[in-house]
């Protein structure tokens, strides 16, 4: 296994901006992002993307999108159990029940909520 001690999960719609920053930081970057855009995949080590998973496009998936990140973050932290270090960026913002599930879950595994 890796060493994950300078890893981090992050989960929103948009995650590029700071998949960007935290590469460059020197972090290990999991990633689930809502479109994955070609500008993101540098950045990155292992990512989920949303309309790629669901094979559908931004107005089918508009209303629930949260759910979904949510759910796809839990995935890709079953991957990656040892990840130190876990962030919510935008998409999450108002879907509270979501986001505690998220914590709740992250700690079970010692991974650090860093919001």
């Amino acid at each position: 296994m890796a060493n994950e001690s300078n890893s981090v999960l992050i989960v929103g719609f948009n995650t590029r901006p700071l998949a960007y920053s935290l590469k460059k930081a020197g972090y290990i970057v999991y990633a689930v992002d809502f479109f994955g855009d070609l500008d993101f995949y540098p950045y990155v080590d292992d990512s989920i993307i949303v309309i790629n998973e669901l094979k559908k496009n931004y107005n089918s998936l508009k209303d629930k999108y949260s759910k979904h990140l949510a759910k796809f973050a839990l995935t890709l932290h079953q991957r990656y159990r040892d990840v130190k270090y876990f962030l919510i960026g935008s998409g999450l913002d108002d879907a509270y029940d979501d986001r505690e599930m998220l914590y709740d879950e992250m700690k079970k595994y010692n991974t650090q909520n860093i919001n």
